[in-house]
């Protein structure tokens, strides 16, 4: 069984990022023992928090991030990462004339961490099923409300990937959503300074070369939105995102 673990960082009227780490759950039991092993060095933290770090702005809390960091490398075999940029979305959406809930950024994101997922799944032929774990801050009502309609237009053939809603919990309870705000807050951060996450430079500046797993990214530019949209309320045939994956070894 493959989980994902995925967690948000928004910047108002810019971007939603949605990124996290995928492994097998055997891997992600592995990882939380040395995780837990990490926080408890002294002194002692309670939990991950990459903004909380980020806020610390010292030596000793790098320094921890990087080891944390460590953690995530030695353990995950992909990072996977979607932006939507808010202001194009809103332009599909007036033009659309979609529902509420589907011109919301969490809608086409949650629907494009699943169609990468399903689609990564089978080109790196793992073809096993994936279980969904996301923050339980991460708008959990809006996601469940929309997820029977997403259930609904997924082919058959992969539907067997995805055979349980996603699930909700807190980062103080399931420690991978702890590395999902640690990738996440780092991806907001490259797309503010750069416009775009489609690259392969190492993601923290503390690296020269990037991490050896692999990467599932997508980037939705007006286009994109406005195909993937209409696939879905006119009925229209079309699917399309920037998508790049290179599997671990």
């Amino acid at each position: 069984m493959l989980q994902v673990y995925i967690d948000d960082s928004t910047e108002a009227g810019e971007v939603l990022i949605l990124a996290g780490y995928v492994a097998s759950a055997e891997r992600w039991g592995a990882f939380s023992q040395k995780w837990q092993e990490q926080l408890s060095m002294r002194p002692r933290w309670r939990r991950f928090k990459m903004q909380e770090v980020a806020a610390m702005d010292s030596d000793e809390g790098w320094e921890r991030a990087r080891h944390h960091y460590k953690i995530i490398k030695d353990h995950v075999l992909a990072d996977v990462r979607v932006a939507i940029p808010i202001r194009q979305l809103k332009r599909v959406a007036a033009a659309l004339a979609l529902p509420k809930w589907a011109a919301d950024p969490y809608f086409i994101a949650w629907k494009t961490i699943i169609a990468l997922m399903i689609v990564s799944n089978k080109q790196a032929g793992f073809n096993q099923p994936i279980d969904f774990y996301f923050d339980e801050q991460s708008q959990k009502g809006r996601l469940l409300d929309t997820w029977d309609h997403m259930k609904r237009r997924m082919r058959i053939r992969d539907a067997r990937y995805v055979r349980n809603p996603p699930a909700f919990r807190s980062d103080d309870e399931l420690m991978p959503l702890q590395a999902a705000d640690f990738v996440a807050w780092w991806t907001r951060k490259k797309y503010l300074e750069k416009g775009s996450i489609l690259d392969f430079e190492a993601l923290v500046p503390w690296e020269t070369e990037d991490a050896n797993h692999g990467h599932i990214y997508a980037e939705h530019d007006e286009a994109a939105m406005m195909e993937l949209l209409a696939d879905d309320f006119a009925k229209r045939i079309g699917f399309n995102v920037s998508f790049l994956m290179e599997p671990k070894a």
